[in-house]
């Protein structure tokens, strides 16, 4: 039993049950003959109650996992860095208070300005990410 899903961060991934309804876990055999290969197994599968769940992970299943995954890094390395930006230009501004620079008041309405569009680029960034997210589960529920 397969089934494609959104958590709460947006990240798509494609879900294998075991017999017992658990999330079957990607696993890796250690025997000789196949070892290397990645299979999902039961989440109890060293425990008297689980079900002894096995399904080789397919190169499809493989590919959309690797994909995912550096879907996902690549993602959040794009939220870090805009939120960094931020950052700098909010200690910035923290600084120019303390020093007492508030005077310049074109200097700091520039940092203010630079700061509501960092914020709104940050905005529309994940607002399109979510977007092209929801297509593609669309897509692939779709094709499946």
């Amino acid at each position: 039993m397969s089934s494609y899903s959104s958590n709460s961060k947006g990240k798509i991934s494609r879900e294998i049950f075991c017999n017992c309804g658990k999330k079957a876990e990607i696993r890796t055999s250690r025997k000789e003959l196949t070892k290397g290969q990645r299979f999902f197994g039961c989440p109890k599968w060293f425990k008297e109650d689980g079900c002894k769940f096995f399904r080789w992970v397919d190169e499809d299943d493989e590919d959309k996992y690797e994909k995912n995954i550096l879907l996902e890094v690549m993602t959040e390395n794009s939220m870090l860095l805009r939120e960094n930006r931020e950052l700098k230009v909010v200690q910035v501004l923290l600084k120019c208070k303390e020093h007492d620079c508030a005077r310049d008041d074109s200097k700091l309405l520039e940092l203010e300005d630079k700061l509501r569009k960092a914020k709104w680029e940050a905005f529309m960034y994940k607002f399109v990410l979510l977007f092209v997210m929801f297509v593609g589960v669309l897509y692939s529920m779709s094709n499946a």
